[in-house]
């Protein structure tokens, strides 16, 4: 069962739609509501947080970081028009690579490294879908991201105390 923990966000995820050119609105509001969108979302944080939960307080603090300056520099690099390519199935990839962080024995710069990655691509598809003025938008979804990240790491830590044969030990 534990083996097969990192199938949780297949069953849930649902196609990336709000990315890439939807006509998101720009501005605060929109940024706060969107992570809350899609499934897709939801299971990729979380998991992230889930994945952080692994390590030790410092480093977990690093890799929520990580994420949020990885998915800012992505942002931008769709703002100033470089795109990235397969950013859809990055996204979806992601929540599935994240909760396997989370659930299967990790090294710490590796964890780094695909979550660094991972969130390139989440923030480089959040700034495609803007117009207007964007940094209300990124200010948004930053601070939704960061609280979802947040909610992943109380749920992984929880779930090592509540059952540590789910979850591999904090490292």
């Amino acid at each position: 069962m534990k083996k097969l923990a990192f199938l949780i966000p297949l069953l849930i995820a649902s196609p990336a739609l709000a990315h890439g050119g939807h006509g998101v609105e720009a501005g605060l509001q929109a940024g706060l509501l969107h992570p809350l969108t899609g499934l897709d979302h939801l299971a990729a944080m979380m998991a992230a947080g889930l994945a952080a939960s692994s390590f030790r307080s410092r480093p977990a603090v690093l890799l929520a970081l990580a994420f949020l300056a990885f998915m800012a520099g992505g942002f931008g690099l769709a703002r100033f028009g470089m795109t990235l390519p397969a950013a859809e199935g990055m996204v979806m990839l992601s929540a599935f690579v994240l909760t396997a962080l989370a659930v299967l024995p990790q090294r710490y710069v590796a964890s780094l490294a695909l979550i660094a990655g991972f969130a390139l691509f989440h923030g480089h598809t959040h700034g495609l879908e803007t117009s207007g003025d964007p940094s209300g938008f990124a200010l948004g979804f930053l601070l939704t991201t960061a609280g979802l990240i947040a909610m992943g790491f109380l749920a992984g830590r929880l779930l090592r105390r509540a059952s540590p044969v789910l979850l591999p030990a904090i490292r």
